[in-house]
């Protein structure tokens, strides 16, 4: 198990090393891919991909992947404004609700998955993605009360 351990670790700084072209880094946190990654689909499309969490690539709306797979995001625009995410670890939507514009506001209501959401604002989600999990953020927020 060990050895599995380390082979995975070797693997994973190769990959970041070697194919910077398929991450992206926001403050310090590495994700799998970049916008325009996954399925081209038209916007009122969006909700079908999110409910599966499927990447996917819409007019300025798009889904990403945490590096380890353990956060779902879906952002409008750009990943200053995460919309959406999804904690794999503790089964939570959490939803963005600050309100940005008029069209990231039609951007929410187009990928809005059929569950219901946890509210976060912005900052608070932007956190979130930084930490990649729930530990973490909570970690991050005892550090800061």
């Amino acid at each position: 198990m060990v050895i599995v351990v380390k082979i995975y670790k070797i693997l994973i700084t190769i990959i970041l090393t070697n194919c910077s072209d398929f991450t992206t880094e926001t403050k310090g946190v590495k994700t799998m891919s970049y916008k325009g990654d996954g399925i081209k689909i038209l916007n009122r499309d969006a909700s079908k991909h999110v409910n599966k969490l499927e990447m996917f690539s819409g007019s300025n709306l798009w889904s990403d992947y945490s590096l380890g797979g353990s956060l779902y995001i879906v952002y409008s625009y750009n990943t200053h404004y995460p919309m959406y995410i999804y904690d794999k670890g503790v089964d939570v939507w959490y939803e963005n609700t600050t309100w940005w514009s008029k069209t990231t506001s039609k951007h929410k209501s187009q990928a809005r998955p059929n569950v219901e959401c946890q509210g976060l604002d912005n900052e608070d989600m932007k956190e979130y993605v930084e930490c990649g999990s729930m530990m973490a953020y909570m970690e991050s927020k005892a550090k800061v009360a």
